[in-house]
């Protein structure tokens, strides 16, 4: 004969109904209370505000009520065709009634992609992720973005932020609330601005593919070096014996020979130089400014167009 469903009272067990006849909770009042409260499958819980809208006819003003998120929107769903008559229409005036009205509605996909504004900033290494994806209306999204080199993070747009788009968040890591209540098809957009400061590590000479190691902290009594890498036999190092700096990360520099390292040959004593910096749009451009005879065909005013890649471990 099968045991009969029993209440349990909790003691020092859940309490719940006892199902298998062991004296044990085998759905507790908590799993019961979860099932009761569960939102139904394939609907959103929604709170808007409720608005009136009259439309003008032979017989007097004909009220029609939405509820939206706003005026805005109410306007928008007023004059789609259907709502008054077959056609679209405006309404003479809309009213609002009362707000916090909870709506169920069907939830429905939405699929959004992200776009990285200005294009410079993807020259020099942003991105964003994740770049496209397609989710239940609403949902809870990670999104993250990496500040490349000489370019700062402004913050995440829904729309384009140069069109009208509005703020979401300044953060480089944000959860955003994928959610548009009309929409199938949503842009988010990872805005940046050209920041061009100099900091210390690796550089790529992207016209000849050599690269730069800068270190500004100080080196002996200097105020920094810099090591260009050309070859596994032409490695040539610098000190910094002046810095002159401007806010925007722009200045001149007077460099030296390194005194500590035996130089790859071409002048006796060295390769004395100063060098300019001044934004590029993937970074910065070392600009000679005076330059002795060298082995790497560098004259004055030849630009070195650098892209930060990393930081010097060696």
């Amino acid at each position: 004969m099968n045991n009969p469903i029993s209440f349990v009272p909790g003691q020092y067990n859940p309490a719940g109904l006892d199902v298998n006849g062991d004296g044990q909770a085998d759905i507790t009042l908590h799993d019961l209370h979860a099932s009761m409260i569960r939102r139904p499958r394939g609907q959103e819980v929604r709170t808007l505000n409720q608005y009136t809208g009259y439309f003008s006819t032979s017989e007097g003003d004909y009220p029609v009520s939405v509820v939206a998120n706003s005026m805005k929107e109410a306007a928008k769903i007023l004059t789609m065709p259907g709502v008054f008559g077959q056609e679209s229409l405006e309404p003479t005036m809309i009213k609002y009634v009362k707000g916090s009205v909870a709506v169920s509605v069907p939830v429905h996909m939405v699929g959004f992609s992200t776009v990285i504004t200005p294009a410079g900033a993807v020259d020099s290494g942003a991105y964003a992720t994740p770049e496209h994806a397609t989710v239940n209306n609403g949902t809870d999204v990670i999104f993250s973005a990496y500040e490349p080199f000489g370019w700062k993070f402004v913050g995440w747009y829904k729309g384009d932020p140069d069109n009208g788009g509005t703020l979401i968040s300044a953060d480089k890591i944000s959860t955003i609330d994928v959610y548009d209540p009309y929409s199938t098809l949503v842009t988010y957009y990872a805005k940046y601005e050209f920041q061009p400061i100099i900091r210390n590590g690796r550089y790529m000479d992207v016209s000849r593919g050599w690269t730069w190691e800068i270190d500004t902290d100080g080196y002996s009594n200097y105020e920094g070096r810099i090591i260009l890498r050309a070859s596994e036999v032409a490695d040539y190092y610098w000190v910094i014996t002046e810095k002159r700096m401007n806010a925007d990360g722009s200045g001149v520099w007077v460099l030296a020979p390194d005194p500590t390292v035996t130089q790859p040959g071409g002048v006796e004593g060295g390769i004395k130089a100063s060098v300019a910096f001044t934004p590029s749009y993937i970074g910065l451009n070392l600009v000679f400014k005076t330059i002795d005879q060298n082995q790497f065909t560098f004259d004055t005013d030849t630009i070195c167009n650098l892209r930060w890649v990393g930081v010097d471990n060696n």
